[in-house]
Order: C-alpha cells, then sequence, then structure tokens
C-alpha cells in the first residue's frame, strides 16, 4: 500500500480464489513523469481509486475508468489511462488487506470489490 506517498507492506487478511470465467477490464496507462507504460487487469467490479486533476483522490469501480482519468502509481505519481478494454479470464481472487488497498502491476488499487461503490465517493 502508499502511506505519506511511499510504498508500505500491508498485512494480508485473506486471499480468496473464486473459479470460472470472470469479467475484467484491462487498463492501459502511461506514467506522466517517466513515460513508461503500465497495464492493470481487475475485474469490472473492483474499486479502483482515481486522482483528480486537483490531486484529491476518490473511489469508483473499474467498469468506469475512461480515458483521461487518472491513478495513482506506487511511487506515487500520476498514471493516466491511455486506454480501456473489457475482456474475460479464468478465475479471480478476492483479496484482503488491513489497509484495505495495495499496490497491484505497480497500480495503487483497493482491495474492495463491489457493484455498490458510489461513483466520485472521496476516499481520503
Amino acid at each position: 500500500t502508499l502511506k505519506e506517498g511511499k510504498p508500505m507492506w500491508t498485512k494480508v487478511l485473506k486471499n480468496t480464489r473464486e473459479p470460472g470465467f470472470q469479467e475484467f477490464i484491462q487498463i492501459h496507462m502511461q506514467n506522466t513523469t517517466s513515460q513508461k507504460e503500465v497495464h492493470l487487469d481487475i475485474t469490472s467490479s473492483h474499486i479502483v481509486i482515481l486522482r483528480n486533476d486537483d490531486g484529491v483522490l476518490r473511489v469508483d469501480t473499474a467498469k468506469n475508468v475512461v480515458v483521461g482519468d487518472h491513478m495513482v502509481a506506487n511511487d506515487g505519481s500520476v498514471l493516466s489511462v491511455a486506454g480501456v478494454q473489457n475482456t474475460y479470464m479464468q478465475d479471480r481472487y478476492t483479496l484482503a488487506t488491513s489497509d484495505g488497498t495495495v499496490i497491484a502491476s505497480n497500480v495503487l488499487v483497493s482491495t474492495i470489490c463491489s457493484d455498490m461503490a458510489p461513483g466520485g465517493e472521496h476516499l481520503f
């Protein structure tokens, strides 16, 4: 997870495999500082952490991410969403951590999946 802008270890409370084909979203991003490309596969109902232009973080579901949105990298830098694609993958894992966040593919994301996440809710 990130604490005060730095990657930190978090305690894993559970990690459960859910078998079967699941709907996923492939999010392609570019680091606005280094220009490095970042790729994240995440379930469509997974809650992601987005960054507004003024630096305020908010949450929404992955299925609502669009080109031009911004996410946060593991080093605190900004990732600009360059592409979003729907796909299906075999199995998914439900991860719960003590902080409710995790670094996945160098991207800060929530460990919560829910179709009930309200768009634009402030996380911090």
